[in-house]
């Protein structure tokens, strides 16, 4: 049997429909796990292999599975291998098999925090699509937009700021959908979307956010607005000559939209 269910789990990672179908019918666990509670299902979704997401989904393979870091499927999906396509594809699979969409691992952290991390814009749209908590706080008080603010995804910042995220950060008592009972932790810092673009020099996001009208007088737990962390990074950034954004704005930090809110 522990043969069996090894091979389940290397089929789900390679991706192979015919050795899953072997391994299963010589008597493997559709719901095998790893030694760190990954299932099948898991490592399939993290693998960006949509046919056998599809085919396990299809055996009733638990959507709902977490393995020691309490990631669902769904999670790995989110930020998983192969294309955004795929990734998006699978996501797809997982919800309409009824994943639970706002499952929280070991931060707190939900799906879309995972997307928006990782610049996944198809499948944050997917999510959002599906009522995805928008404003739901990891363990340490971020939103998914504080993180897609801090990564440098403009796409996905604007994506969320479009479906009405908080632009200065959702409040200590944000709560997931009504179909999760997840506690959220209260935030650890009062850092805004805005102060963590202009601290990482993201001048495209900063742009943005103003222009969707962030608060430039909003101040962290060191009493330090946005505009002093921009002027650290314009200076920083100077000095080496680069732009953190690609686009030739070296020494053009967009100061024109900062004005008081």
């Amino acid at each position: 049997m522990a043969s069996s269910n090894n091979q389940v789990l290397a089929a789900a990672m390679a991706g192979d429909a015919a050795a899953l179908r072997a391994a299963l019918d010589r008597g493997g666990n559709v719901n095998a796990s790893n030694r760190a509670r990954s299932s099948a299902l898991h490592l399939a979704s993290g693998a960006g292999h949509a046919a056998l997401v599809s085919q396990l989904v299809e055996l009733r393979a638990s959507v709902g599975a977490t393995n020691a870091s309490r990631e669902t499927p769904l999670h790995n999906a989110a930020n998983g291998g192969g294309s955004e396509a795929a990734a998006t594809e699978i996501v797809e699979l997982l919800l309409r098999a009824r994943a639970p969409i706002d499952a929280q691992d070991k931060s707190n952290g939900a799906a879309l925090h995972v997307a928006a991390r990782a610049g996944r814009a198809g499948v944050a749209a997917s999510l959002l699509q599906h009522r995805a908590s928008i404003d739901l706080l990891n363990r340490d008080g971020n939103a998914p937009l504080a993180l897609a603010a801090q990564a440098g995804h403009l796409g996905v910042v604007e994506l969320l700021v479009s479906k009405r995220a908080s632009v200065d950060g959702a409040p200590a008592s944000a709560s997931g959908s009504s179909s999760s009972s997840s506690s959220v932790a209260a935030p650890s810092s009062t850092d805004t979307p805005l102060h963590r673009a202009s601290l990482s020099g993201h001048t495209a996001i900063v742009a943005f956010l103003l222009s969707s009208q962030a608060s430039v007088n909003a101040t962290d737990s060191q009493q330090s607005s946005a505009l002093h962390y921009a002027g650290a990074s314009w200076h920083s950034r100077r000095s080496r000559g680069s732009d953190a954004d690609g686009g030739g704005t070296c020494g053009r930090w967009p100061t024109q939209p900062f004005r008081a809110t």
